[in-house]
């Protein structure tokens, strides 16, 4: 009974004509992100391992190497390590990747992304939160262990870097992974007997090269990239301009909702929501008070559906980074909406939480050849069961 009324509805869908062609590519892929990756199960779409190696007086490794490969441990490496999880995040205060380093220790630290496959990438971009805050040196390796990029400042690093890989030659790098890597000289180098306080890198992003292209349909990108048009409604531009270590910026208060329209209908399964602030959800409690998140086909009243909802949405709850909603549904509109009354340890709205970006995943649903397809393919079925 349950196959019949999918392949009635199916059908009834084709034959009114309410799909019409998707786009199933992303139309200027080498503006996305590859590290900005969630499955549609929750897990990160791209393969990671952070690994921190030891070295000696004279800057020879030790061979004690510590790896992790779960990025949502808070503590990645103990007090003296990393203290903070998805290091490729937008967050450039208290968050992203971070550690404080003991004196008379040197370090390399290494983060491995492995893609899975060959890509050609035009463009490595890095951020670090300020020199007081920040190592002075990275370099990008490909898969062969060849330096594609790299960058190096006595004063420390701080801000926004951008390198073109083998900028001299080709300009690009093709490779199936990319490795930051940072030596961290609180022993010897240029900054000996430096304390390295809470060096937190805030920022990374790999983009494809020109002529590349970037599927949506396994629906693991930042579908943001594609649907550029800014919501209606109490809503910034900043919460969805990709724009790498911004401080964010705060909601409407005491409450309000943003609404978009795509240009097409989504099967959406998840986001990531970051603010600027996130450490003070632990001690100020800054957060978007009664968020959520609904989905509809039409936009109008009474057709939305509820897939997500929080009394208190902030930044990595619970080792959460990835939010996965509580209903996998199709539509044309997303409205999300808050309430921050009760978020207050003040007067007015200062301790509201400055939202930094809200990146949305979801596949564009199936165009009407593969919807006949699927119902002649329920028919066909049904009627040999019969």
């Amino acid at each position: 009974m349950f196959r019949l009324a999918m392949v009635v509805c199916l059908a009834a869908v084709v034959a009114g004509g309410a799909v019409a062609d998707v786009v199933t590519e992303f139309s200027n892929p080498s503006g996305v992100n590859l590290l900005e990756c969630w499955n549609p199960d929750g897990s990160y779409g791209v393969g990671v391992s952070i690994s921190r190696i030891y070295l000696d007086a004279g800057g020879a490794p030790t061979g004690v190497i510590e790896t992790k490969t779960d990025i949502y441990e808070r503590d990645v490496f103990g007090t003296n390590g990393f203290y903070s999880v998805l290091l490729w995040s937008y967050n450039s205060c208290g968050s992203g990747f971070a550690h404080s380093q003991t004196l008379g220790e040197d370090w390399i630290i290494e983060i491995t992304f492995d893609f899975g496959r060959q890509v050609t990438i035009g463009e490595l971009v890095c951020g670090w939160r300020a020199p007081d805050h920040a190592a002075n040196n990275y370099a990008w390796v490909d898969d062969q262990g060849n330096v594609v990029a790299s960058t190096y400042n006595p004063a420390r690093l701080g801000g926004m870097y951008t390198d073109t890989p083998n900028a001299a030659t080709t300009g690009t790098v093709t490779t199936s992974t990319l490795t930051y890597r940072v030596l961290i000289d609180g022993m010897s180098g240029s900054d000996p007997g430096q304390y390295y306080h809470n060096a937190g890198l805030s920022a990374l992003a790999v983009y494809l090269a020109d002529g590349q292209s970037l599927s949506m349909a396994d629906g693991n990108y930042n579908i943001f990239y594609q649907e550029t048009d800014p919501a209606t409604g109490n809503f910034s531009a900043t919460w969805t301009d990709h724009v790498l270590g911004a401080a964010g910026s705060k909601p409407s208060f005491p409450d309000g909702s943003c609404t978009w329209e795509f240009s097409q209908a989504y099967e959406l399964h998840g986001m990531v929501f970051s603010q600027y602030d996130y450490y003070d959800q632990f001690s100020n409690g800054r957060y978007l008070g009664n968020a959520k998140l609904e989905v509809s086909m039409t936009g109008e009243e009474g057709e939305w559906t509820t897939v997500f909802e929080r009394e208190k949405l902030y930044w990595f709850r619970d080792g959460e980074v990835y939010i996965p909603f509580d209903i996998v549904t199709v539509g044309q509109f997303v409205r999300l909406s808050w309430d921050n009354t009760e978020n207050l340890t003040g007067s007015g709205d200062q301790n509201q939480v400055e939202i930094n970006e809200i990146q949305l995943f979801g596949r564009p649903i199936p165009e009407p050849a593969t919807m006949i397809l699927l119902a002649a393919g329920g028919v066909a079925l049904l009627r040999r069961r019969r």
